[in-house]
């Protein structure tokens, strides 16, 4: 779908992402956000952070104040009034991101048929 972070269209800067589900046809944003079409029915983010003096807690923190997942609405930011009036977009306001939570699998087995 795309990439984030520094090999991303943002270059690491903190943009907004928005990943649209196989076979939508609604409306999207004009701008504000990098939009990429998800071919399947699932979308999984991969990521990785890395230590700061071989500490992690600073790019944990950075993970749990920046990062956050909306489910989109049309008609918010990014989408222009013009395609409100011409009944292309409904005018919606933000809808609240949910609380990130943030799963430590550091000493989870993963994919280990040993068990």
């Amino acid at each position: 779908m795309t990439d984030l972070g520094l090999p991303g269209p943002d270059r690491g800067e903190g943009g907004k992402y928005l990943l649209v589900g196989l076979g939508y046809d609604g409306p999207l944003p004009e701008g504000g956000f990098y939009v990429s079409q998800v071919r399947t029915t699932r979308a999984c983010l991969i990521g990785r952070a890395f230590m700061v003096d071989n500490d992690p807690a600073p790019a944990v923190e950075a993970i749990k104040q920046g990062f956050r997942i909306y489910p989109y609405t049309p008609g918010t930011a990014g989408t222009p009034v013009a395609s409100f009036l011409a009944g292309r977009a409904p005018l919606a306001g933000q809808a609240a991101a949910g609380e990130t939570r943030f799963v430590d699998a550091v000493h989870l087995a993963m994919n280990d048929h040993a068990q």
